[in-house]
């Protein structure tokens, strides 16, 4: 029956994904694992059977028998106590697990005994193939002792939930050394490691706004992040279809997951290469207004327009050759100390495609290219408007001008940058979380929320649901779009192309961010999970 259910589900989970698992070994093994571990949280009942069994077993034996006192004086009746069940379990057995536990009811010869001892060393089995610095609460115990680990605070404790997590664990820490074991430039390695913990959150998104992908779109970020070709885009490969490029450039061959198609230069009307960078400059400031509550201005050319207003005769020339710099997202944040002031701070939205270069590292902390395309952001922009300072004040190398000391006036610039598999680097994650903070406030009371931690927790959720949306769409955007280019027709138009505006509406607004009330202790009820 359970392997029956898993068919049907495996069938439904691909009409669903939009994208086949079953040819890829390793997307079929990531498919059942949790999203936090990079899957889809489709896990398979045959899987989860063993652990059924023993997660009932601990609920109902346990309390078959009285439970009796040191004199035979009955503490807790039990439900069914019987001497033929008494002879197979023991009294007070499970009083002592390291004396007694399971061990005369595995030893009786029953079919259950049996069953269970089977399926505890089956599963102990499994635990070979991890590494030794898996964490595993449960699963190392003897089949004797076996008892739910001690829980995290405010949880019940839960022998199914323990087993689980062990059996996910191995697996992951599997995954993990069988891709660090693969050549640093292998695409495989590289999307393994460039998987963050944003990268699979869109499949948690309600269908709504920046989460409302179409079926081509979805089946495009599925395959993505499952590691699998790309619809499109295999068949375009297959038919040795090229996308061309402005002037005399050559035209770039489309490969079969789109990493050269998505990632390629110099491209005639290619307005479309904006799709992953300005839907979600345009919802980071939205984030900012509607939630954060605070002052936000995307592409702002005014921060150095007063300096270049102040421009000498001999460099006008020169102005009138270069493009007025802008900064991406200027936003007004909350700053340090203990009596924090309100502080304009510079923000610059990167994108970065897949290449063996930028994901080709030996390193196997994840996020790396992503992170290391972040901490170069400060110095081009402080290198440019040195460059400037020389070209428009006449400035020496090495001399401070106005370009740069208006640079200085601010914090440090804050890099935020989208990678080419949906992760972010650290300084858009912290970005969001300092929107929580200072919103939390004000929509505590709009959500209904028990607490200010539990507001700005939901709200942080909520942002992050809704950008990493924005990001995986934005990808498979871009990939439809220069693969309708390669079959030699026009681009989407410009507006089309970049979808839906932002503004808190859009975001989502309260709908996705309500607490029911009236639970009698004032506790938390759960937020409508929204995207």
């Amino acid at each position: 029956a359970a392997a029956a259910f898993d068919d049907i589900l495996a069938r439904q989970a691909t009409v669903a994904l939009g994208v086949s698992v079953s040819t890829d070994a390793i997307a079929s093994r990531r498919l059942p694992l949790p999203i936090a571990m990079h899957g889809t949280g489709l896990r398979k009942q045959v899987d989860l059977a063993p652990a059924l069994i023993w997660s009932a077993a601990s609920l109902a034996l346990p309390h078959l028998l009285d439970t009796r006192a040191a004199d035979g004086s009955v503490l807790e009746a039990g439900v069914l106590d019987r001497p033929a069940i008494a002879a197979r379990v023991g009294h007070d057995a499970f009083a002592d697990m390291d004396a007694h536990g399971w061990r005369s009811f595995l030893a009786s010869g029953s079919r259950l005994g049996r069953d269970l001892a089977s399926a505890w060393h089956a599963m102990q089995a499994e635990l070979g193939g991890g590494q030794g610095d898996t964490e595993v609460r449960v699963l190392r115990l003897p089949p004797g002792s076996v008892a739910p680990a001690a829980p995290a605070a405010g949880r019940r404790p839960s022998l199914l939930a323990d087993i689980t997590g062990d059996r996910e664990r191995c697996r992951f820490d599997m995954l993990n050394a069988e891709h660090a074991a693969m050549p640093p430039g292998s695409r495989p390695r590289g999307l393994w490691f460039g998987l963050g913990k944003e990268s699979g959150l869109f499949l948690e998104a309600l269908p709504r706004a920046y989460a409302a992908f179409s079926p081509a779109e979805w089946a495009e970020a599925v395959a993505r992040y499952l590691g699998l070709p790309s619809p499109v885009c295999a068949q375009l490969a297959a038919a040795g279809a090229r996308l061309a490029r402005s002037g005399s450039q050559r035209p770039i061959p489309v490969d079969a997951f789109g990493d050269a198609l998505a990632a390629a230069p110099g491209v005639a009307h290619d307005h479309v290469a904006k799709l992953r960078h300005d839907p979600a400059l345009n919802l980071l400031a939205s984030l900012a207004r509607g939630y954060a509550g605070t002052y936000a201005r995307r592409e702002d050319a005014d921060i150095f327009g007063s300096v270049l207003a102040g421009v000498p005769p001999a460099g006008r020339a020169a102005l009138r050759r270069r493009r007025v710099p802008t900064v991406d997202l200027v936003v007004v944040l909350n700053g340090a100390g203990s009596a924090p002031q309100l502080v304009q701070t510079l923000c610059e939205l990167k994108s970065i495609s897949y290449c063996p270069t930028r994901y080709g590292q030996s390193d196997t902390r994840r996020c790396q290219a992503a992170e290391r395309r972040a901490a170069a952001v400060g110095g081009e922009r402080r290198r440019a408007c040195a460059q400037l300072d020389e070209e428009l004040f006449g400035m020496q190398p090495g001399q401070v001008g106005p370009m740069q000391a208006r640079l200085n006036s601010f914090p440090p610039i804050r890099a935020l940058v989208i990678g080419s598999f949906g992760e972010w680097s650290a300084g858009l994650a912290d970005l969001l979380a300092t929107f929580s903070h200072m919103g939390a406030d004000a929509w505590m009371a709009r959500m209904g929320a028990p607490s200010r931690d539990v507001a700005r927790a939901a709200l942080e959720r909520h942002m992050r649901l809704q950008l990493a949306a924005c990001v995986v769409r934005g990808h498979a955007q871009l990939l439809l779009a220069r693969a309708q280019m390669a079959r030699g027709q026009a681009p989407p138009h410009r507006h089309a192309a970049h979808g839906v505006q932002a503004d808190v509406d859009a975001c989502g607004g309260v709908d996705g961010l309500c607490f029911r009330r009236g639970d009698g202790g004032g506790g938390r009820r759960g937020p409508a999970r929204g995207g």
